[in-house]
């Protein structure tokens, strides 16, 4: 065979190595992608377990205590208003949650059964109203132990908590009294 081929062959079978490998990683990065999606999903739909809750608490309430520079009486303090709260708002977000499920299954059917979807969505907004209420009442008790150098940063923790979730737009001014 001629040095022209052999050179030829060997050029083509790089470029094809390079094309298969390049495919190879798209198809890895695309797999885990979407797997990485599907997780989250599932992870979403089954809520979160008690352990993981416990842990978030742990979490949250080591980073209030950092950034709120809470003293020992306060954090307890903290802890136990975050007990009471966070379980009455865990409770209500629970029944959101089946109630949206019912609801779904009301709207996705066929015979659509009016009544049952406008009482679905009476209870709805009852348990928003209920969730808003405990937030509000937990924010309240929140302004209670603070100072308000403390109060600042606690505004300034829900507002960046607010609009990371989609609930406050960037541009909105602060509430006023806080």
């Amino acid at each position: 065979m001629k040095k022209l081929t052999k050179t030829r062959i060997l050029i083509w079978s790089v470029i094809v190595l390079i094309i298969i490998n390049l495919s190879s990683l798209g198809t890895i990065w695309f797999h885990n992608r979407h797997m990485h999606d599907s997780r989250r999903f599932q992870r979403h739909q089954e809520g979160f377990s008690q352990e993981k809750r416990t842990h978030s608490h742990r979490s949250r309430s080591a980073m209030m205590k950092r950034t709120l520079d809470l003293t020992t009486v306060q954090a307890g303090t903290y802890d136990s208003i975050w007990n009471v709260y966070s379980s009455r708002i865990r409770t209500v977000d629970d029944q959101l949650k089946k109630n949206r499920q019912a609801l779904s299954m009301v709207m996705s059917d066929n015979n659509l059964n009016t009544p049952l979807a406008d009482s679905l969505i009476d209870e709805q907004t009852r348990l928003m109203s209920d969730m808003n209420h405990h937030v509000l009442n937990l924010n309240a008790a929140m302004r209670e132990i603070l100072t308000d150098k403390q109060r600042e940063k606690y505004l300034l923790f829900l507002r960046g908590l607010g609009r990371r979730r989609g609930f406050i737009p960037n541009d909105s001014p602060p509430p006023p009294g806080f």
